[in-house]
């Protein structure tokens, strides 16, 4: 519940920002940089996760608070957000890295299925169909061949993968926001 209204709350506010800059390639690059400085923030933590002790929260309006940020965050950057939810689920649950892809799993569909329903809702943007088709096959097969993977593997072994994946998002992102700002 938290996730779907942060997800509607941040698609708003990237919509803000877009519209304040009067500059697409601006908004762009914020939310780049914006992606790889929390990331950095991910790739930290997950280094340091054995020094960190969880909170454990069963509390359920806190729960729904976190789900709300979670949401709106990565509404507001245009990604499922699993690297940032993995993080959270980590610290405020206690979740293991396995356990907190399921549940990231939920947060991502309900903070993106509402802003996908507001999207419809508002008139579907022109789009390269190609282009689509071969992010669901991609997402289907990921989908498919990702639990096959991780079941393969041991916590240690996804959380090495996990990393990687973290700095390849960094560095996407620092890429991303310098192209927006014509640097590249």
């Amino acid at each position: 519940m938290g996730a779907a209204i942060g997800g509607l709350l941040g698609k708003q506010l990237f919509d803000w920002v877009r519209v304040a800059s009067g500059d697409p390639n601006m908004a762009g690059a914020v939310q780049s940089f914006v992606l790889a400085a929390v990331t950095v923030g991910v790739l930290v933590f997950t280094i340091q996760k054995s020094k960190i002790k969880p909170f454990n929260i069963e509390n359920t309006t806190v729960s729904l608070v976190i789900g709300f940020l979670l949401g709106a965050l990565s509404a507001f950057l245009g990604i499922g957000g699993g690297p940032i939810n993995l993080m959270i689920l980590y610290l405020c649950f206690g979740l293991n890295s396995k356990e907190a892809a399921i549940n990231s799993i939920y947060i991502i569909l309900f903070s993106q299925g509402v802003s996908v329903a507001q999207t419809i809702f508002k008139g579907i943007p022109e789009f390269v169909w190609l282009a689509f088709v071969m992010m669901v096959a991609g997402g289907v097969i990921g989908g498919t061949v990702g639990p096959i993977i991780s079941k393969k593997l041991s916590l240690k072994g996804v959380d090495k993968i996990y990393l990687c994946m973290v700095v390849g998002i960094i560095l996407i992102s620092i890429y991303n926001g310098m192209s927006y700002l014509g640097v590249l």
